[in-house]
């Protein structure tokens, strides 16, 4: 796979690359006494409520050491581990995650990616359901930070960190003043401390990574950037 590798944004993105591991073009190895000692995989599974990764190994010769690194190449996404074994039971090695679980991937974003300035205040509208019972969905704004065809990242509160990670559901209903014709399904795909100044002071707050389940109508992204003081990156 080409592109940038980098590290994981946060653990819930690692989980959702986690959740995806399987065997196909799945390896295990080891450096030792100056040797590599390589494995394919036959099986994988994921625990994700105890974050642990298995691995059955094709021919494994049991020679392994829970002293060293041991490295580990996923299919998905060109995912890279490097990390400590947990266990070895016969021919499976145990993966304790995140216990010194070093996790790089490649940077799938290739389009050009709008990025705004904190001064420049460019707000966008989310409608959020917390509960299926609740009878009023929550409406709140925020900051825009960055957008893409396909994503976009925004500045949240502590206060209102709370309403983004426990969502059932999230839609972009607007993007500045313009109402989208069909609001957009978000996933959050990271949440990160933010730290950034505010006339002067030091100010601690959010960002968030959103990815759109449908990309944005192209009118009405560029009717939104031409009409925005931008920074293009």
């Amino acid at each position: 796979m080409h592109g940038k590798y980098r590290d994981a944004n946060s653990s819930k993105e690692v989980d959702s690359i986690l959740k995806e591991a399987g065997p196909r073009e799945c390896l295990v190895w080891q450096n030792l006494t100056g040797e590599r000692n390589l494995y394919y995989v036959k099986n994988v599974t994921y625990d994700n409520d105890e974050k642990v990764l298995e691995f059955e190994l094709k021919d494994f010769g049991g020679d392994f050491s829970l002293k060293d690194y041991v490295y580990i190449k996923l299919e998905y996404r060109g995912t890279m581990l490097k990390t400590y074994i947990n266990r070895i039971e016969k021919s499976t090695v145990y993966i304790k995650y995140p216990d010194e679980v070093n996790v790089k991937t490649v940077e799938l974003r290739r389009e050009k990616r709008t990025e705004f300035k904190l001064n420049e205040e460019i707000l966008v509208t989310i409608r959020i359901r917390q509960t299926n019972n609740q009878s009023k969905d929550q409406i709140l704004k925020f900051q825009l930070m960055d957008i893409a065809q396909t994503g976009l990242s925004v500045l949240v509160s502590n206060a209102n960190k709370l309403y983004i990670e426990n969502a059932l559901e999230m839609k972009l209903t607007h993007i500045g003043a313009i109402r989208l014709k069909k609001p957009l399904e978000l996933k959050m795909m990271y949440m990160q401390d933010y730290r950034h100044k505010v006339r002067g002071k030091s100010q601690f707050s959010n960002r968030a990574g959103f990815k759109l389940v449908d990309e944005f109508l192209m009118d009405e992204l560029l009717g939104f950037l031409e009409n925005s003081t931008r920074n293009v990156t």
